[in-house]
């Protein structure tokens, strides 16, 4: 008899549900060409990753499948965002132009004022 469960405690897989939802709106949202408030989403990996460590191992082999689909719907929204301010490093937006995008002052790294 396998006592490995086959499926995710109802709380998981609903932070799984809203930590995708937020990364959907966030493709959606670039694809229309908006801004796009990544502190959402990571207030939503937050939750989730504290859920996740609170798992009992008898359900990580289920919990470890449906955070790969998330991991690569978050590697999915990188390279959308990584197109849309510059492929490379050296096409990149500049780091304090970024770092303005959230933080509450302006940043001045000093190098691309």
């Amino acid at each position: 008899m396998n006592d490995t469960p086959q499926t995710l405690p109802a709380d998981l897989a609903l932070e799984m549900d809203k930590v995708a939802s937020v990364i959907a709106t966030a493709r959606r949202l670039m694809a229309d060409g908006r801004t796009i408030d990544l502190s959402t989403l990571e207030g939503r990996i937050d939750a989730l990753c504290a859920r996740v460590r609170k798992t009992p191992p008898a359900t990580r082999d289920v919990v470890a499948r449906a955070m790969e689909s998330l991991v690569r719907a978050l590697d999915d929204l990188e390279s959308a965002i990584r197109g849309r301010v510059g492929g490379t490093e050296s096409e990149a937006v500049p780091r304090s132009r970024v770092l303005n995008a959230y933080a509450r002052q302006p940043v001045s790294d000093g190098t691309d004022d």
